[in-house]
């Protein structure tokens, strides 16, 4: 299986995408919550360090898949320590 998943012509991690599908359908309401999140952001964190498109995949996923206001605070807060921005609604930067 390849290791990207290509959507709209931007690779994504394709570990990442699976496991925040597999993160919801483990929700009762269906949700990637802060401690989902938190999981991801540990998973992303191979090597000791976010690579770019790991950092998209997770934008992506809070963007477009349900997650709570606390699991989009936390990546905020995480994007901006590590890369000094915050995510934005345009995933293709």
């Amino acid at each position: 299986m390849p290791y990207y998943k290509q959507i709209n012509n931007v690779r994504y991690d394709r570990k990442l995408l699976s496991k925040a599908l597999k993160l919801m359908s483990e929700d009762r309401n269906l949700q990637i919550t802060e401690e989902g999140i938190k999981q991801l952001w540990e998973e992303a964190q191979d090597g000791g360090r976010v690579t770019d498109c790991e950092r998209k995949t997770l934008e992506y996923i809070v963007i477009n898949y349900e997650t709570t206001a606390e699991a989009k605070q936390f990546l905020n807060y995480k994007l901006f320590l590590l890369f000094g921005t915050f995510f934005s609604n345009n995933v293709n930067n």
